[in-house]
């Protein structure tokens, strides 16, 4: 018999198992290479590369973002109170400088208009820029 093989039946494929040899019998080990886990302290990424259960401080749900934290007697990943009204502030934050950018592009265009009417050399050029102030002023 060539060295390294052995006399057993071929062990039966289960998902997501790996079936070893233990010198007596087959063993099977639960295989998660190249799943992707979460970090229940960080939230971050891991990448599992070793056969075996998985470690007891990753679970397979992606935390939502940086305001929620994993919660063990909950099982899952949970927002304190605290968090909940930081993230508000942030949505509330982001919310007002987005309003703010589209006001300055708003305002800058209207300036435009309004020079475009002041400057005009026709009635024409006059109109033209006068439907345009009109529609900036309403948005």
């Amino acid at each position: 018999m060539p060295g390294l093989c052995i006399e057993a039946e071929e062990p039966e494929l289960k998902t997501g198992y790996i079936a070893q040899w233990t010198g007596e019998a087959w063993q099977y080990i639960e295989d998660h290479r190249g799943e992707t886990v979460y970090s229940k302290e960080t939230g971050q990424e891991i990448k599992i590369s070793e056969l075996g259960e998985l470690p007891e401080t990753v679970t397979t749900t992606p935390c939502p973002d940086s305001f929620h934290h994993w919660s063990e007697k909950e099982n899952k990943w949970v927002m304190s109170p605290e968090a909940e009204a930081q993230e508000q502030q942030q949505i509330d934050n982001e919310r007002k400088a987005r309003i703010n950018t589209l006001l300055s592009v708003a305002t800058d265009k209207i300036a435009a208009y309004q020079d475009m009417i002041d400057f005009a050399d026709t009635e024409e050029e006059t109109m033209e820029a006068e439907k345009g102030l009109l529609a900036w002023r309403k948005y």
